[in-house]
C-alpha cells in the first residue's frame, strides 16, 4: 500500500495497512460490478487488466481512477495475489467530457 494511495482515497497510511481492503469499500456504486468483473478475469484468465472506475473518497468527493492490476502466479499456475497501480484520472476524465460537450454543440 503506498502512500499515495492513503492520499488519494483520504485515510491515513496506518487504517490503510491495517485494512488493505478498505479502499474497495468505496467504490462508486454504479461502478461495484465492472470492478468485481475485473478482478474474477484477472483471476480465471490470468491476465493482467486496466480499467477506469468512480472512487467516493473520505471527504465525499468523487474521483476517477484507472487501475491497472497484474497476477502474481506461483510454479503451480494458482494466482496467489495481485499486484497493481491505481492513478487519479479525475482532471482527465472532466476535460473529456468538457470536449465531448463542446463537439455536440458545434455539431
Amino acid at each position: 500500500m503506498s502512500k499515495g494511495i492513503s492520499k488519494l482515497y483520504g485515510f491515513s497510511y496506518k487504517e490503510l495497512e491495517e485494512n488493505p481492503e478498505l479502499f474497495k469499500e468505496f467504490v462508486h456504486p454504479e461502478d461495484k460490478e465492472i470492478l468485481i468483473y475485473a478482478q474474477q478475469k484477472v483471476i480465471s484468465e490470468k491476465t493482467g487488466i486496466i480499467q477506469e472506475y468512480r472512487i467516493i473518497n473520505k471527504s465525499g468527493l468523487i474521483l476517477w481512477v484507472e487501475e491497472s492490476v497484474t497476477p502474481l502466479i506461483d510454479s503451480k499456475g494458482k494466482v496467489i495475489k495481485t499486484t497493481g497501480i491505481i492513478t487519479d484520472i479525475t482532471s482527465r476524465k472532466k476535460w473529456k467530457i468538457r470536449l465531448s460537450k463542446w463537439l455536440i454543440m458545434i455539431g
